[in-house]
């Protein structure tokens, strides 16, 4: 495997709007309530930056794409971490993994980011409306089984995902 470049747009794009509190909370709490992927989530705010929406096809296939390793990489030094946290004198310890699952979510970030090069998306002129249908095509991918679901998923209407950005997304239109 090449190593790919890690410092992208999506990555740089991404961890500024997850240190708003409204983003990092509904992150994570749709990861634990549906399993949701908190990476493809800043991956369709990003997209939608440069007005550009995902379809479901491209939406499934990111999620295939990454599947493998965010299932053997990802969420197992996510459980590590967590499980740490139950032995009050691993704080380095736990620093550390939780140091490895954030280059873990950056390479995942780079392998999104890489294989969107190659998508040819509609454009639409409202970042809004974008965030809007690429925030909904996501969510179609998980049941939505509980008013308590649905009103997380309705969460990410009030992420600033129009905030200005300061590079070129690097993709191709």
């Amino acid at each position: 495997m090449q190593r790919p470049e890690l410092d992208t747009p999506l990555w740089r794009y991404a961890v500024k709007l997850y240190r708003h509190d409204i983003v990092r909370t509904s992150c994570l709490q749709l990861q634990e309530d549906v399993g949701a992927d908190a990476n493809q989530l800043l991956m369709a705010a990003w997209l939608a930056t440069s007005r550009r929406i995902w379809q479901p096809p491209q939406c499934q296939l990111a999620q295939r794409s990454v599947a493998h390793w965010r299932e053997t990489v990802v969420l197992p030094l996510r459980q590590l971490r967590r499980q740490l946290q139950a032995w009050p004198l691993t704080a380095e310890l736990r620093d550390n993994v939780l140091a490895a699952e954030i280059q873990a979510e950056q390479w995942q970030l780079a392998k999104l980011f890489t294989l969107q090069e190659s998508w040819h998306l509609q454009e639409l002129p409202s970042v809004s409306e974008c965030w809007k249908l690429n925030a909904h095509t996501y969510s179609q991918m998980f049941e939505h089984n509980s008013e308590a679901v649905t009103s997380l998923w309705g969460q990410l209407d009030m992420w600033p995902v129009e905030a200005p950005l300061d590079e070129s997304h690097g993709a191709s239109s």
